[in-house]
């Protein structure tokens, strides 16, 4: 079975888009852990548009060589057809945060590892759709 094609448009827009993808699944999860009873939305939830912008530029050159080596590796793989599934680029895009913090000292960071896996995941959700849209021969 052919491998998928390396998906560098892809890419870089899962690496453009990290930061605010990092910022909602961060700020999702401190809403969630300090609002007790039903979600009210108000109007200062605005103010992340401005954080968003400059997270764009930051995330970029933070995501780009996480992005980049994870979809090569995984499209080196891809000949194994488990491989070529949503499910395993979803894990392997949890798997290097996770890591990560396997060896960090686990002082109340729980919503930044959740943050962190739910960003490389969803990026790698983003590399995955941009190297299967490629029609194979």
């Amino acid at each position: 079975m052919d491998r998928l094609p390396f998906p560098s448009g892809a890419i870089a827009a899962a690496a453009f888009f990290a930061g605010p993808i990092f910022l909602f699944w961060l700020g999702l999860a401190f809403y969630v852990q300090f609002t007790p009873g039903a979600i009210a939305v108000s109007p200062g939830v605005f103010l992340i548009i401005p954080a968003a912008l400059v997270a764009m530029i930051f995330g970029f050159f933070l995501a780009i060589l996480p992005c980049a080596i994870g979809s090569m590796i995984m499209v080196r793989l891809s000949g194994n057809p488990l491989v070529r599934t949503p499910v395993a680029w979803l894990a392997a895009g949890f798997s290097l945060p996770i890591a990560a913090f396997w060896f960090w000292s686990g002082n109340g960071d729980e919503n930044l590892l959740f943050a962190l896996a739910a960003t490389g995941g969803t990026c790698a959700l983003i590399c995955r759709r941009g190297a299967d849209s490629y029609q194979l021969d």
